[in-house]
This record gives structure tokens, C-alpha cells and sequence, in this order.
């Protein structure tokens, strides 16, 4: 926080009233309101950012907090009516908008999508100053029309790598993979079934834990029932979404972290592996792994290869002890780039750059 008074405003649907302060942050909890006919009117999606912007705006103005600048996501459109307003500096966080979902998971393009894609890109226009955590994600913004020459500055996310200091050793797993993470497209969990099944016939008693909750259909079925029929003999078990403090557990028992996603952002499940001193595998749509194929923490493959995949996994199941090597670089990268106090510097310096540009 760097001495600055900072607050954080959750509105979502459902939750309840509530603030607190958590590590010296004040934090606000909120519901969201409801326009009637809305939704009939411009379709759920953009429906539930307009909502969602309306209900960020309005709580703003209730906490009656003097803000000298205000920082909101991409997806979502929540810092819409700031950037409408324009009365107090605002710096748009480029995560994952929705044109990059649409065309990695595969979801149709209807009228309410185009509205709700419009509403999030006029929200980035509008902005004074942008931040994304990887280039990856400013090129395929780029690619798509959506940045008009603007600049990008690149901000990772921060880690509390402190955190994960007492994961047990790597070298006291059996031959384990780890996938993290919602069950759906982007995130490709099924080349990493397809990957074990590679494995099995070479690695005795190898498997993989899915940890995360499936989120849409696949062959006409749910995404994890279509996973489950295609492991086949691979020992694949799939667990439900777990709160993130139980994650350390998974982590505990993993030798390696899979990441195969087609497009991430960044990937704080990698992140936090590397923090717990496993090697990760990741793809070269990934935005982290740039960090890691310069730190050999772990593997870089391409997307939508199972078998490349498997190759890269191989190396650190069969081998403890280059599993724990990679691992140990990996932890010392995050303790030097996503170093809490190193991120908030650079969130610091981005804020005064659009309070500065404000003023002007």
C-alpha cells in the first residue's frame, strides 16, 4: 500500500453488506442492483455490465470516500460511468475481455455479446491510463483493433510468496500432475487428460488431479463427464472447486504443475506453483511464460500439443530431482519479479501517471 489509503469495492450479485479491513485495505462488499426489463431489452450480457457499473458507481458514492483516482478491470465494464464522467482519474487493468473469451471458448456472437463487447472497449478508450500483466494480452487486444495506438504498460500480478513457504519438498511426491482451474475450453484441461494418457504405459502409478469446477457443456455433455469418459485407464481425479487457502494441500502432493491453456492472461495458479517450488509446464499462450522460459523454471509448449505436452511432463515425473531444481528457480523468480512491495511501486507510478494526465 506504500502509505496510501486504499479501498476495494466488490459488488456481485447475491452478496451480502459487509465491510472490513484486511491487511490494512479497506474492503467493501456489495450486491448489485437490478433495472427492470433490462435484460429483455439488450440480453444478459450486456445487461449484467451495465448493472454491474451502475452498482459500482452508486456504492462509490455512498461510501463518500474522496478518491483521487480509481482503478477498475476490463471485463465487466465496471468502471463504465467513471470513464463516462471523467471526474476522477481512471486506470483500466486489462485482464481477460470479452471478444478474447468469445474467440477462445468458443461462444456465439449475438446482438447482446456485440453490445456488451462495445460497452467494455468504450470503457478502455476512455481510460487515462492502461495496465495489462503480460504482452500477450496487449497483442491479441492489439489484433484486434481494440487499443487505437494506445500505450500498454505492463504490470504482473503480485504474489505473497511468503505464503507458500511450507509446502512440503518436491522431492517427497510421488509422479503427479496438478491442473487448477475452471473446466472449459480456454483452459484446455482435456490435452492434459490426453497428456496422461500418453504417460501411462511409460510412468508407473502416474496421474493428475484436476482441482476446479466444469463450467459448460462439451460433446453434449458436461465438461468433466466428457474428461472423465476419455481418461480411460489414466488415473485421473477430479475434485471440485476448493477455497484458494486449500490449494496448498494440492500443491503439497504435486511434482509438477500443468498449465495448457489456449490463451491466459497471466495464470496465478502457475505463479503460486513456482512460489511452492514446483515446476510448471506451460503453454507459449500463457502469459507467464515468458518468466518462465527465461528463469528454466519449468516447460514452454506449444497450445493444443498433448504430446509435447507429455514430453515436457516427463522430465520432472521421472526426475525428483530436477523437478526440485527447476522448482527452487521458479520460487526465486517470484520472490524477485512479483514481489508484493516491487508490484505496488509499479501500481503506484500508474496511478500517479493518470492523475497526472487528469490534471493536464
Amino acid at each position: 500500500m506504500l502509505g496510501h489509503d486504499v479501498h476495494v469495492l466488490s459488488c456481485a450479485d447475491g452478496q451480502r453488506t459487509c465491510d472490513a479491513v484486511e491487511a490494512g485495505v479497506h474492503v467493501h462488499r456489495r450486491g448489485t442492483v437490478r433495472v427492470r426489463g433490462l435484460q429483455r431489452a439488450v440480453g444478459w450480457p450486456a445487461a449484467w455490465r451495465i448493472e454491474t457499473a451502475l452498482s459500482a458507481y452508486l456504492e462509490t458514492r455512498r461510501l463518500g470516500i474522496r478518491l483521487d483516482v480509481i482503478e477498475a478491470p476490463d471485463w465487466g465494464a465496471e468502471g463504465l460511468l467513471f470513464a463516462l464522467g471523467r471526474r476522477i482519474p481512471l486506470v483500466t487493468h486489462l485482464h481477460t475481455p470479452l471478444p478474447v473469451i468469445r474467440r477462445f471458448d468458443g461462444l456465439a456472437s449475438d446482438r447482446a455479446v456485440r453490445v456488451a463487447v462495445a460497452l467494455e472497449r468504450f470503457t478502455v478508450r476512455r481510460s487515462d491510463v492502461l495496465t495489462a500483466p503480460a504482452p500477450i494480452l496487449v497483442d491479441e487486444l492489439r489484433r484486434l483493433g481494440w487499443l487505437a495506438g494506445r500505450n500498454v504498460e505492463i504490470i504482473p500480478y503480485a504474489l505473497d510468496w511468503r505464503r507458500w513457504r511450507g509446502v512440503s519438498p518436491v522431492r517427497d511426491t510421488s509422479p503427479c500432475v496438478l491442473f487448477a482451474g475452471r473446466l472449459e475450453a480456454r483452459k484446455a484441461p482435456e490435452d492434459l487428460v490426453e497428456a496422461l494418457r500418453l504417460l501411462t504405459t511409460e510412468i508407473p502409478g502416474v496421474a493428475a488431479v484436476f482441482v476446479g469446477k466444469s463450467s459448460g457443456e462439451r460433446h453434449g455433455v458436461t465438461y468433466r463427464a466428457s474428461l472423465e469418459a476419455e481418461a480411460g485407464a489414466a488415473r485421473c481425479t477430479f475434485v471440485d472447486h476448493v477455497p484458494r487457502q486449500r490449494l496448498v494441500d494440492y500443491l503439497g502432493a504435486a511434482r509438477v504443475v500443468a498449465v495448457p491453456s489456449r490463451f491466459e492472461s497471466f495464470s496465478m495458479v502457475a505463479a503460486e506453483a513456482m512460489a511452492a517450488g514446483r515446476p510448471i509446464v506451460v503453454t507459449t499462450t500463457t502469459g507467464i511464460a515468458e518468466l518462465v522460459r527465461k528463469t528454466h523454471a519449468g516447460e514452454v509448449v506449444p497450445p493444443g500439443d498433448p504430446r509435447a505436452l507429455a514430453a515436457a511432463l516427463r522430465s520432472f515425473l521421472v526426475s525428483p530431482e530436477a523437478a526440485s531444481e527447476a522448482g527452487e528457480r521458479g520460487r526465486r523468480a517470484v520472490m524477485e519479479q512479483l514481489d508484493p512491495e516491487r508490484i505496488a511501486a509499479l501500481r503506484e507510478a500508474a496511478y500517479r501517471r493518470a492523475i497526472g494526465r487528469r490534471t493536464a
